[in-house]
């Protein structure tokens, strides 16, 4: 058998083995590298950086000024990087708290460009829950560590890293309740910029305010922004928030809209908008210039006192409340404020209130209405309309801010006790008028000159069918300038019916004095009790029912009482004073210290008249009020006197009574328990008949001696004396045609009459008669020396009440007088 070889295309066995130890090794190296490389990932899942390289990082990471802090670094297989325990602090020493801090922080970042990763930045995802914020002290200090801004609750953002920039593409958190979506660029100069205390303080303050708004759901805040530290005039931001069902100290808004844009160095807020209903809202607009520092600012209003008084801030309520005014109502106004430098912004205002509603103590402005306007220091109120209390008000105003000088100007229709409010000896003035039907005008000048001046008043005051001090006036007009604590009307006119006053009244608050110079026809009575309400003097005891005309000027002391000084003249008709009356009263009258003197005094009065003078003590604090009157009466009719001072029927009397008085008295005390004095009666050519206390000695001596009919009394006389409670006697001598009489006794109201008459023959006649009745007072002597035993026996007492005297014998045997019968007069 024959073997062939056959030829192979296959290398040679020694060239073929390299290649396959090639594949070998390959394989291997693959698998180790896969191995180390699951291995090195499931450390870094599970165990993450080692300690030192996390380290080296983190010492790389503050060299370049950032003050971080990581407890570890591991993958995770969702998020990219765990970092545990990231504490991001402040270069402050002051600030021993972190800024940002979290338990767990997670990061993806990958390079922009593969091949230069360190040149074309870093795109970066962000996810973290629970990061807690702290922008130093002033911040922990308002905001306690559970306050609802010093947790972000989570955070989600893709960003980009570059060098010198961030751009956020998109960014989602979740702070003190409100969801913030966010996008924009940061370019930085790498230059540090430091926050000042103050302006967090302000954040944490405004955090702190955020948190109390409770809405029905999350509010949105949407951000654009472009912040360029190396070309500011490109920076910008857009923010834009909205939200519903606000709740705000327990009253809720039906919507919170508003924008805010920073472009070109203008800070611009087109809209903030708070709704309480569809009618109902707050708007704010306003812009701010960095460059020029100019700012402007607008407010439109329609929300209720209420629901605006709720929305200040607690210190701005407290100054509210501290001034006592009380909105109330609608609130309806515009203001602007600017343009100007927004340090001075509060300098440029404008404010127009169309509705209004306040209160401040017994004063109501409902509604009110003006405009407002401020140019630095200058302050003008301008259309001011109100009803205050009911009545109206029209006034402006202009005020200086510096020298806290002010002027104002109103014309109203209200109650003028509201001016009393402000000045307590004012308002004691004011509290004596009362305006049953309606409020007294004014167009008045109200000014001040500084703080530390007193205010005053000028205008002119009118009034109708009102009272002062109970005194009606039926119509009054003035012109009144108050100032320095001195009321002054000049002119003031006064009218009720045909009576009234015409002059000028100055009123001085500081010494309690009135001065005045005037003609007047009201009553005296009632100008004293317009003038001291609160006192009572013996003027009251006067009727005026006639024409009064008085003329006069000085000063009354209407607080003290006691340092009057005035002079005038007075002219009545038909006064009366108890059951006196007189047609016609002159006088003249001064007043000086406690003194109201009365001289020159003439009365016509019951068809005679009367002369003299009369002094008065008008001093009634001290107790007393004592008067001293000097008169001498002559010629009245008694006839009519008696008519009019008693009730009895005196048709038939008549006589002639003339009489002087002199005495001093009290009105406090009264006028029998007080009366001093003296004077003379005289009765002439009468018929006294039926006068009670007289009539009654003819009647008895007609029972006695019937023979007498004829027998009448036609004449009185007497000297007498006031003291002790009662009128006393010596002297009183009756004449009738053929009997006389004598008596000597006293009369008092306690008491009644008292006096002792005795009997005697013929009439008796005064020592003034001619020489020629010489022989007839001879014969009635020598009669009355041959009657005398017999006429002791007519001795009578005169006793009882003057309306109903009794008249008794006192020497007869009492069966005489049963006989012959007594007299008593009903």
């Amino acid at each position: 058998m024959k073997n062939t070889l056959k030829k192979s295309n296959s290398p040679e066995p020694r060239a073929a083995r390299p290649a396959k130890l090639r594949l070998h090794i390959f394989r291997l190296t693959g698998f180790a590298l896969g191995l180390s490389l699951l291995l090195t990932l499931f450390a870094l899942l599970v165990v993450g950086l080692p300690p030192g390289l996390t380290h080296r990082i983190i010492t790389k990471v503050q060299a370049e000024g950032i003050p971080l802090q990581v407890e570890s670094i591991r993958l995770s297989p969702h998020r990219g990087w765990v970092l545990k325990n990231v504490r991001l602090y402040s270069t402050s020493p002051d600030d021993l708290q972190p800024l940002l801090s979290a338990k767990k922080l997670y990061l993806l970042p990958w390079p922009v460009d593969w091949k230069n990763p360190g040149q074309g930045g870093w795109h970066v995802r962000v996810y973290v829950k629970d990061l807690g914020v702290s922008l130093g002290s002033p911040w922990e200090s308002v905001l306690p560590e559970n306050h609802p801004f010093r947790i972000v609750g989570r955070l989600r953002a893709s960003l980009t890293a570059a060098p010198g920039q961030i751009r956020v593409e998109k960014a989602e958190l979740d702070w003190g309740g409100i969801n913030i979506f966010a996008q924009g660029t940061a370019i930085f100069s790498g230059l540090e910029t430091q926050q000042g205390t103050d302006f967090r303080r302000r954040a944490a303050k405004a955090a702190d305010a955020l948190s109390r708004l409770k809405c029905e759901q999350p509010p949105q805040l949407s951000l654009n922004f472009n912040f360029n530290d190396i070309r500011p005039e490109e920076s910008f931001l857009d923010a834009a928030l909205s939200a519903k069902g606000v709740t705000w100290r327990d009253r809720v808004y039906k919507r919170l809209n508003g924008e805010l844009s920073y472009r070109d160095s203008v800070w611009t807020l087109a809209a903030l908008r708070l709704n309480r209903s569809d009618i109902e809202h707050l708007a704010l607009h306003g812009a701010i210039n960095l460059n020029t520092s100019n700012a402007q600012v607008s407010v439109e209003n329609t929300l209720s006192a209420a629901d605006l008084f709720n929305l200040l801030p607690d210190e701005a309520q407290s100054a509210v409340a501290q001034t006592g005014v009380k909105p109330y109502g609608r609130f309806d106004f515009t203001a602007s404020a600017g343009p100007a430098p927004y340090t001075l912004l509060a300098e440029k205002v404008a404010v127009q209130v169309q509705q209004a509603h306040l209160k401040r103590h017994d004063i109501t402005l409902d509604p009110l209405a003006f405009n407002l306007t401020r140019d630095g220091s200058r302050v003008e109120v301008s259309n001011l309309q109100a009803r205050v209390n009911g009545g109206s008000l029209s006034a402006s105003l202009i005020l200086d801010l510096d020298s806290k000088a002010w002027t104002a100007h109103a014309q109203t229709q209200c109650d003028p006790n509201i001016a009393g409010g402000y000045d307590e000896d004012l308002r004691d003035f004011l509290l004596r008028f009362n305006f049953p039907t309606e409020w007294p005008k004014a167009d008045l000048t109200i000014s001040q000159s500084g703080t530390d001046e007193s205010v005053a008043i000028a205008g002119t005051l009118s009034g109708n069918r009102f009272t002062c001090g109970g005194v009606p006036i039926e119509h009054l007009e003035a012109f009144m300038v108050y100032s320095n604590q001195m009321l002054d009307l000049t002119p003031v006119h006064a009218v009720r019916a045909k009576e009234q006053f015409d002059g000028s009244v100055q009123v001085d608050f500081n010494r309690g004095i009135a001065f005045f110079n005037a003609t007047n026809s009201f009553s005296p009575a009632d100008v004293a009790r317009a003038l001291a309400p609160e006192e009572h003097t013996v003027l009251e005891q006067f009727r005026f029912t006639g024409p009064v005309y008085t003329a006069g000027r000085g000063q009354i002391d209407y607080l003290g009482w006691t340092n009057h000084a005035f002079k005038g003249t007075f002219h009545a008709e038909d006064v009366s004073m108890s059951k006196l009356r007189a047609s016609l009263f002159n006088t003249d009258i001064e007043a000086r210290g406690t003194q109201l003197l009365f001289t020159n005094s003439a009365i016509q009065f019951y068809d005679g008249f009367a002369e003299g003078s009369a002094e008065f003590d008008i001093l009634l604090t001290d107790g007393s009020a004592p008067y001293r009157i000097n008169a001498k009466v002559n010629q009245i009719d008694l006839g009519q006197m008696l008519e009019q001072l008693s009730a009895g029927d005196y048709g038939r009397t008549h006589g002639r009574l003339s009489a002087t008085l002199n005495l001093t008295a009290d009105a406090k005390t009264g006028f029998w328990q007080s009366a001093r004095g003296n004077g003379r009666v005289e009765i002439k050519d009468g018929h006294l008949a039926d006068v009670p206390f007289l009539g009654g000695f003819s009647r008895l001596i007609q029972s006695t001696f019937s023979g007498f009919k004829l027998f009448s009394l036609t004449a009185f006389s007497a000297d007498y004396e006031l003291h002790d409670k009662a009128i006393w006697s010596d002297n009183a001598q009756l004449g009738g045609t053929l009997f006389s009489a004598r008596g000597r006794g006293n009369y008092s109201p306690e008491k009644g009459l008292n006096f002792t008459v005795a009997a005697e023959p013929l009439r008796q006649t005064s020592g003034g008669e001619k020489e020629g009745n010489q022989l007839q007072r001879l014969a009635i002597g020598a009669l009355r020396e041959g009657t005398a035993p017999f006429f002791r026996l007519l001795e009578f007492k005169l006793e009882g009440p003057i309306e109903k005297p009794e008249w008794r014998f006192v020497n007869l045997p009492t069966e005489v007088p049963n006989l012959l019968g007594r007299s008593k007069e009903k």
